[in-house]
């Protein structure tokens, strides 16, 4: 077995454990020196500027921290996975019910359904770094319904704004 397909087993046993919610699992398959890359560190950086109650955990225990609090029953699916030496490039559909925080905002069983795509980078057969790119707009989309169904100019002014900010709306 190649070293690619090393790689992708692994992912493929990380996205069944995280919609199966097997912390377990996924603590084992997560390298002790993890860090963010800094594209995503940067991007991190910037949401907390805008949502003040958002907050990062770096390392290890920082993507099992993510991890556990974006889980909510929510269903990962691979739809197409590219490696190449020591990456693994995976296309991936989320859906699920989401309730605790999101970008600082507070969030009561939002069904959610969105795309992402993740960059991992491995070192000693653990995954050690992921840059990830999801669809943001969609997930504040899904999010706003509810805040506009509450019909409250407070909470809807406060999103648009939000919105504006991060430069989805102008």
């Amino acid at each position: 077995m190649s070293i690619e397909e090393k790689h992708e087993k692994i992912i493929i046993k990380l996205f069944n454990a995280m919609s199966n919610q097997d912390f377990k699992l996924i603590e084992g398959l997560i390298h002790q020196e993890y860090e963010l890359e800094e594209e995503t560190e940067k991007e991190v950086n910037k949401q907390m500027q805008i949502f003040p109650n958002f907050q990062i955990v770096k390392g290890k225990a920082g993507f099992l921290y993510r991890v556990k609090n974006s889980s909510n029953n929510a269903k990962h699916t691979i739809l197409h996975l590219i490696s190449k030496f020591d990456e693994v490039w995976v296309w991936t559909s989320i859906s699920g019910t989401i309730s605790g925080t999101m970008f600082g905002l507070d969030i009561n069983s939002v069904k959610l359904d969105f795309q992402a795509v993740y960059r991992f980078q491995f070192k000693d057969k653990q995954i050690f770094r992921v840059s990830q790119l999801r669809d943001t707009f969609r997930r504040l989309h899904q999010i706003g319904k509810v805040i506009f169904e509450e019909n409250n100019e407070e909470k809807v002014n406060k999103y648009l704004n939000q919105l504006k900010q991060i430069g989805l709306i102008s």
